[in-house]
């Protein structure tokens, strides 16, 4: 939403332009979104540039294979990926695209109407990806509903791993051209999977429980492990083993391995640095999952940082 007030004055086209481009510059460099979307335990949303880059961690974790897919818990997922949000995200971005276009054939200032014309071609990247991952998707959510077209589906969604990647590189190729456009700092660094440094790494511990509808802290100080309930009726078959302390080491950073079993949302809120004591606090949060069965099985990891 934007709210304008009257000023006495007119609005010129390419005020109006940066006006909307500052406000796309300043959700896309949002870290979190900070605007009342928290919930009770103040957990924020990833906003932005950050939100494409864990999209892109969690799908590439995926084996996206057509096993995997035929599950019927993933099934559900996946047709809700092809009817809801990428057909959203993609019209949205088609009408961005259309206005900066429109914005930049309006103008006669060369560099001006460059820029503006690659935030267009990087808005309609994105469009595109998220139309290529929305038909690549299975139209049932029930196994014994699933047709000849859907299998097919399922038989190429290996294909569909470069989407997300591709999109948030579209967005990142619009804001950049934005930035440049109204004079503004670089975009920050893309987030890349920090598991993907495991073998520099340190096991710290592993946890694993069933679950439903709850919320656990699980806070590591030293090599003390205390597994909090923060929310929900206590887990069942809940195990845990210490493995390490985490490295006193300036730049490392905690990074969680989800197992295959658990479908929550499994996080590090509390990142352990010297002017904490080296506290850990992970967030095992399995309010929302879209397993009927769900089983985390965690692995917490130590990292050099990016």
């Amino acid at each position: 939403m934007v709210v304008a007030a009257r000023d006495g004055q007119g609005v010129t086209g390419d005020a109006l332009v940066d006006t909307l481009a500052g406000l796309a510059l300043e959700l896309g460099r949002s870290r979190e979104l900070s605007y009342g979307v928290q919930d009770s335990l103040g957990n924020g949303v990833p906003g932005g540039l950050a939100a494409w880059d864990w999209w892109v961690i969690d799908w590439e974790r995926l084996p996206l294979t057509s096993d995997w897919a035929a599950q019927p818990d993933v099934l559900d997922r996946l047709e809700r990926l092809g009817s809801r949000f990428p057909p959203e995200l993609a019209t949205g971005r088609e009408q961005t695209a259309g206005f900066f276009a429109a914005a930049a054939a309006r103008t006669s200032a060369g560099r001006r109407r460059q820029l503006l014309e690659e935030a267009a071609a990087g808005y309609r990247e994105v469009a595109e990806a998220m139309h290529q991952l929305a038909r690549a998707m299975p139209r049932t959510d029930s196994v014994e509903n699933l047709t000849a077209q859907d299998w097919e589906a399922l038989d190429r969604i290996g294909q569909t791993r470069p989407l997300i990647r591709r999109a948030r590189d579209g967005e990142r190729r619009a804001l950049a051209a934005l930035g440049r456009l109204l004079g503004r700092p670089e975009l920050p660094a893309v987030t890349t999977d920090p598991l993907a440094r495991c073998d520099q790494g340190v096991r710290l511990f592993t946890w694993r429980a069933r679950t439903e509808d709850t919320v656990y802290d699980l806070v590591l100080t030293g090599k003390d492990l205390a597994v909090e309930r923060r929310e929900g009726n206590a887990a069942v078959e809940s195990a845990a083993e210490v493995h390490a302390a985490m490295p006193r080491t300036k730049g490392w950073i905690a990074a969680v391995a989800p197992g295959p079993a658990g479908s929550g949302i499994y996080r590090v809120v509390e990142q352990p640095t010297a002017a904490n004591g080296w506290r850990l606090v992970v967030r095992a949060d399995d309010r929302r999952t879209w397993s009927r069965d769900n089983a985390p099985e965690l692995t917490v990891w130590a990292v050099p940082g990016e």
